[in-house]
């Protein structure tokens, strides 16, 4: 279509592309402006997300912007100090950020349709039921996890310092793993089925020569691993596996 259009107005065309910006752009006619409703992604900075989270004017004029916020709106509420006895229930976005915050696990039903949450250093939160449709989420520092059962359809799990975690069973059909510093874990046969897996500072003893089906393994500084030479032998040569003492 574009080869139908005069040199000098497709000249003019790009120039009014290259200098105008891109929201400016699409808010040039009704049209861009639907397209730019249903496509564009919102990433608040941590200013932001609070105005977000506290002003019902603000949030209005965001929600405005986008169509669907469950996949369109990701927030930054990063050392949020929450008042536990009222949340409000806003939290039908895509992306949430709550590393340090005070949140407890009574709250933890407002979270329930997010995609991606990040619950590092939330040390209160110790039961994961209501996080079912979760797809990616960081708990790290999240001392009292026991129970994985909720990860189940899971896509991406970091777990690091989970002090008394034991049985990771619930992660067998999990892609991406990261866990580190889990020291009560031992039997990591159950992950065998990963894309991804990166096991670092896990100095409970344990058995490598399952994992040859990973594609990509890394282990890092556990130094009680066994059969590692075998998991070596076993490895096909097109997949990755990194072991570091």
């Amino acid at each position: 279509m574009l080869n139908k259009v005069p040199d000098c107005v497709f000249h003019d065309i790009c120039q009014f592309l290259y200098y105008t910006n891109w929201n400016q752009f699409m808010n040039t006619t009704k049209k861009f402006q639907d397209i730019n409703r249903q496509t564009r992604y919102l990433a608040l900075n941590n200013q932001k997300s609070i105005l977000y989270y506290e002003s019902d004017d603000f949030r209005k004029i965001i929600n405005s912007k986008i169509i669907n916020p469950n996949n369109q709106l990701s927030l930054n509420l990063r050392k949020y100090n929450f008042d536990n006895n009222n949340i409000n229930d806003i939290f039908n976005i895509h992306k949430l950020d709550l590393y340090f915050s005070n949140i407890n696990n009574n709250n933890l039903n407002y979270f329930r349709s997010i995609k991606k949450l990040n619950l590092t250093g939330c040390m209160c939160i110790y039961d994961l039921a209501p996080l079912k449709m979760i797809q990616e989420i960081n708990l790290s520092y999240c001392y009292y996890i026991k129970d994985l059962s909720p990860l189940k359809k899971a896509i991406k799990v970091i777990l690091s310092e989970c002090k008394i975690l034991e049985n990771i069973s619930d992660l067998k059909d999990v892609k991406i793993i990261f866990l580190s510093n889990c020291p009560k874990i031992t039997d990591f046969t159950p992950l065998k089925n990963a894309n991804i897996l990166y096991i670092t500072n896990c100095q409970g003893k344990f058995d490598a020569k399952d994992l040859y089906t990973v594609d990509q393994l890394y282990i890092h500084s556990c130094y009680n691993v066994n059969n590692i030479h075998k998991l070596k032998e076993k490895k096909n040569n097109n997949l990755s596996i990194y072991f570091y003492q």
